[in-house]
């Protein structure tokens, strides 16, 4: 595959096709799925025909794609008329097209005919993009044909909307023709007054408005009047995205065929009107579109001259006059003149038909005065840009002046006064340093202000249990199957989750009462779990209900308050009364979710929380990842209410929010993500929006939810083995965090303060610390907190 910059498309095109692969060959070899193996055999199939026509016809790799695009488009004509033809004489006319058949019905060869055509895609992609027969940043042949690959794929792997996929095969009859006139064109054959090329031509826009427009037009009708009869599910919202990009193929690929078609005519009035004998310039260069006499625009008027042969003067007798004689001087002149521009025409064509030829560039070298004045227009907004950050940075300074001077008089009040009270909500001292009484030493503070900072040193120490009196979330309700167990630590104690009886979920202790044994070994029974020891059987209270071998006897284990709510698993882990209502993690309206990733790191849950509310960091520790090519700004700030957990970055367009008691929400505008330019995410078109939770399992360890959403690309949930892509990118970013909090933690058991010495962009981590110790010392009004207002 040729070799192409850093932002080339075909990555991730490659990627899309290797997934596609991937689970062909899962479904194929764990499900079963035998039927499959005719994708496989479609693909083998038109990849033996390029090889054939490469080795007897022709090396060139568009000529060899575009002759195997013409026998799938022949092939599966033939095979779709075939199948049509058979349910026509089998079942009737008025039968074939009831929507339980098109929906829910297979007829005879659909579904292998639709296998085969999928293979040929999955062929014509690969062809595509080891050869780059595509161009443009966002490739529309290979769009269309990931698209198609999607579709045809989800509909073979579930079994229904084939028969409706066999119909939009139908404009594979159109598309005979279109590979058709490729094929007579690269052969050479352009001869446009040819009586087959006019034929050529009829047969090609009846077949396009016959069997593409109006046969994909007839199908989009039939699924809107059908909406109702499908029922729940994805399989209408992905048939009528498929038909509305296919109709939107046939409105430009309609617009490229009239384009085709008028210079094809253009074409035959310029030879038309050429010599009446001898040589023909514009015959040899068919309809290139550069290489023509109308795209010679700034020659145009040089090369527009009339043939002065038919007005040769006559003659009347053996000697001429001098009025005669000046009359066919006059016109040598004109005839030399003409000759001489018609030959300058030929040599500057054939000239630009050799570059053409030698040299793939050549289009791009004849725009290179537009690409200098757009450069000029670039610079001159790159340039005010500049200024604009020049007065931006000068605004800055002089805010950052006058608020050093602010702060000078402040401490020096607090320091004349000898108040001990913490210095501000958002760089409070939990250890602040005295003064010296000595005069010497005073002034030596007033001059420069001690530096604050919080105290988080030392051996990570045993969870305070005021931290435990909250609703915490510890698992995705799509984890936790009825026949399934999810063992997890929460403030160091085994608890297992499971569905019981009603199916909703339950929590106990993962402690057997009998042995001692690790229940989630064992397995769940009817909404019991059974320990794999004895075989001892708890419902989702804890009580035992059944001892196998022995007399029954009142044993109960530890259970805990559970709750489902907006995809999650809640439990209450403390020994308060649990609160009424749940907080909301469900992502905003027009968000749809896209991944749901559980981790577990060796880290204790505040240094992630930590991570996780600072994002001044991430263009010096995400290098690699997001915030790659992100420029380092002058200044980040956090910008909250003087009473909150939650605001957002300037600036970088993310809002942010800390949630006790240990949820972390954003929102990401990720239209121009670390763009120094001033925008919040409501200026974003497209947003990425976060839920982190760090559930403290231990002293050193974590328990991650992480859960991402997205307001665009809804079709990525339909795409398989993507959540596979998603959660190596998550892991690609955590471990960038991860080798730095792990360092920290190793200094902070060892006593060095990881909170020694905060600044402004630290104010949502510090706020969040002042929150816990508040939590730990048992206040009755929690800092930042709703209560606190």
């Amino acid at each position: 595959m040729a070799r192409g910059s850093s932002a080339d498309p075909a990555v991730f095109f490659v990627a899309t096709l290797v997934l596609w692969a991937v689970s062909v060959v899962f479904e194929m070899a764990f499900n079963g799925r035998v039927e499959l193996m005719a994708v496989v055999a479609g693909f083998w199939f038109f990849q033996a025909a390029n090889w054939a026509i490469r080795l007897s016809l022709s090396r060139d790799p568009l000529f060899v794609n575009t002759a195997v695009s013409l026998l799938h488009s022949t092939v599966t004509s033939c095979a779709v008329l075939f199948i049509l033809v058979n349910q026509w004489i089998a079942k009737g006319l008025s039968n074939i097209f009831d929507h339980a058949q098109l929906f829910g019905g297979t007829w005879l060869g659909a579904y292998s005919a639709l296998c085969f055509s999928c293979g040929y895609f999955a062929y014509d992609q690969l062809d595509m993009l080891r050869y780059r027969l595509y161009s443009g940043w966002i490739p529309s042949i290979l769009v269309h044909h990931l698209v198609l690959l999607v579709c045809f794929t989800l509909a073979l792997y579930r079994n229904v909307t084939i028969n409706y996929l066999i119909l939009t095969l139908v404009c594979e009859l159109h598309s005979i023709f279109l590979h058709a006139r490729k094929i007579r064109r690269m052969a050479g054959f352009r001869d446009v007054r040819s009586r087959v090329v006019r034929v050529e031509w009829m047969l090609n826009w009846a077949m396009f408005f016959t069997a593409r427009l109006v046969c994909h037009l007839l199908i989009t009708y039939k699924l809107v009047i059908d909406a109702p009869k499908f029922g729940r599910g994805i399989e209408l919202p992905l048939a009528l995205f498929g038909m509305f990009g296919m109709n939107l193929l046939n409105f430009f690929l309609g617009l490229d065929l009239f384009r085709a078609y008028k210079r094809e005519r253009n074409q035959q009035r310029h030879r038309g009107g050429g010599f009446r004998g001898g040589f023909r310039v514009l015959a040899v260069f068919g309809e290139e579109e550069e290489g023509g006499l109308q795209n010679k625009s700034t020659w145009g008027a040089i090369f527009n001259v009339e043939d002065p042969r038919p007005r040769v003067p006559l003659s009347k007798g053996k000697f001429l006059d001098v009025n005669q004689a000046l009359e066919v001087a006059r016109f040598d002149i004109q005839y030399c003149d003409w000759r001489a521009r018609q030959d300058l025409l030929s040599i500057m064509l054939l000239h630009d038909k050799v570059v053409e030829v030698l040299n793939p560039l050549a289009r791009e070298y004849k725009s290179i005065g537009t690409m200098k004045k757009e450069l000029a227009e670039l610079q001159e907004e790159l340039s005010q840009a500049h200024r604009q950050v020049h007065i931006s940075e000068a605004r800055v300074a002089a805010a950052l002046d006058k608020l050093a001077y602010m702060e000078t008089l402040v401490n020096d009040r607090l320091l004349q006064e000898r108040n001990s009270t913490e210095s501000s909500s958002d760089c409070t001292a939990l250890n602040p340093s005295t003064s010296s009484a000595s005069t010497e030493a005073l002034n030596a503070v007033k001059a420069k202000p001690p530096r604050r900072g919080l105290n988080v040193s030392g051996p990570v120490q045993s969870y305070h249990p005021n931290l435990k009196n909250f609703w915490y979330p510890v698992a995705f309700s799509s984890d936790l199957r009825n026949d399934s167990m999810i063992p997890i630590d929460c403030f160091e104690e085994p608890w297992v989750l499971f569905r019981g009886k009603d199916e909703k979920p339950g929590c106990v202790q993962n402690t057997c009462a009998h042995r001692a044994c690790p229940l989630h070994l064992g397995s769940v029974n009817e909404g019991r779990i059974q320990c794999p020891y004895h075989g001892w059987e708890y419902s989702s209270d804890g009580k035992c209900e059944k001892m196998p071998s022995t007399r029954m006897l009142n044993v109960r284990i530890r259970s805990l308050p559970c709750f489902e709510q907006e995809g999650m698993v809640w439990i209450w882990p403390g020994d308060a009364p649990p609160m009424a209502t749940i907080p909301s993690l469900q992502p905003p309206p027009g968000f749809k979710v896209h991944a749901e990733i559980v981790m577990e790191l060796p880290i204790e849950h505040g240094l992630l929380l930590d991570n996780l509310l600072d994002l001044a960091h991430a263009p010096f520790t995400h290098t690699s990842t997001f915030a790659k090519g992100w420029s380092v700004p002058s200044l980040v700030k956090f910008l909250t209410p003087a009473s909150g957990l939650q605001g957002y970055w300037d600036p970088y367009p993310i809002d942010m929010e800390f949630r006790p008691p240990c949820m972390v929400l954003s929102t990401i505008g990720i239209s121009k993500p670390g763009k120094l330019e001033g925008q919040n995410t409501r200026e974003c078109s497209t947003h990425l929006h976060q839920v982190h939770v760090c559930l403290p399992s231990s002293r050193q360890k974590t328990r991650l939810l992480y859960r991402m959403s997205l307001d665009f690309a809804p079709f990525l949930q339909h795409i398989p083995f993507m959540h596979i892509l998603w959660r190596h990118f998550a892991e690609k970013v955590l471990n960038e965090d991860l080798r730095l909090v792990v360092g920290q933690q190793d200094r902070m058991i060892n006593g060095a303060n990881v909170w020694n010495l905060p600044v402004s962009y630290d104010k949502l981590g510090v706020r969040y610390r002042l929150w816990r110790d508040a939590v730990e010392n048992g206040a009755k009004r929690l800092q930042f907190t709703k209560e606190d207002k």
